[in-house]
């Protein structure tokens, strides 16, 4: 018998919102990028453009929809995990890449759980790739790959769809192949009694 003592949850969902729904959160994500309130952190090497440190996504009712039911997804799979308190978005914001556009793999510290939407990801665009988060110090050589000993995952993700995963694990975007591809990425902590 094999058992999956340390096996790494992601919670998956495709055709999240309804098709209106999803119009109007890429259209709302146009409207921001076109007023220039997109930014990067100086440290990525990347620079693909984001709304990140620059406008929190959570202001905006025309994303309350959004908002809400990743709130409720991301609750419901903490529960599953078996957390004892809720969980509260910290921040929002929308990714833009073009073509060429990446992100360098990376962590979110401080955070317990992370979200990415994927508003517009059309056929041929940047998979989401996840970094299997146990290292192993010397590894062997495979026959080939399968579920119990990969080292990275692929998401092709489509339009309106939803991934959510604990934030300690490394995750990235290759170099992007399509003209437009739109996230809204969302991180969560614990709610305690002193931030109600």
């Amino acid at each position: 018998m094999i058992d999956l003592w340390f096996s790494t949850p992601i919670l998956r969902l495709e055709n999240f919102m309804s098709e209106k729904e999803n119009e109007s959160v890429y259209e709302y994500s146009k409207c921001l990028k076109d007023l220039n309130k997109v930014s990067n952190v100086e440290s990525w090497l990347s620079k693909t453009p984001s709304s990140y440190n620059e406008y929190d996504c959570r202001s905006a009712n025309v994303l309350w929809p959004l908002h809400n039911k990743v709130d409720d997804c991301v609750n419901t799979f903490a529960e599953k995990l078996g957390a004892a308190l809720k969980m509260k978005c910290n921040w929002s914001w929308f990714n833009y890449y073009g073509k060429n556009d990446y992100q360098e793999s990376h962590i979110h510290p401080n955070n317990h759980f992370s979200a990415v939407y994927f508003v517009k990801s059309d056929e041929g665009s940047s998979p989401f790739i996840l970094k299997n988060p146990k290292t192993n110090m010397n590894s062997f050589q495979l026959k080939e790959h399968n579920d119990l000993n990969f080292e990275y995952i692929k998401y092709q993700p489509t339009n309106n769809s939803l991934i959510i995963f604990e934030s300690c694990i490394q995750h990235m975007v290759p170099k992007n192949t399509t003209e437009e591809r739109i996230t809204m990425s969302f991180n969560y902590s614990e709610e305690r009694e002193w931030q109600k």
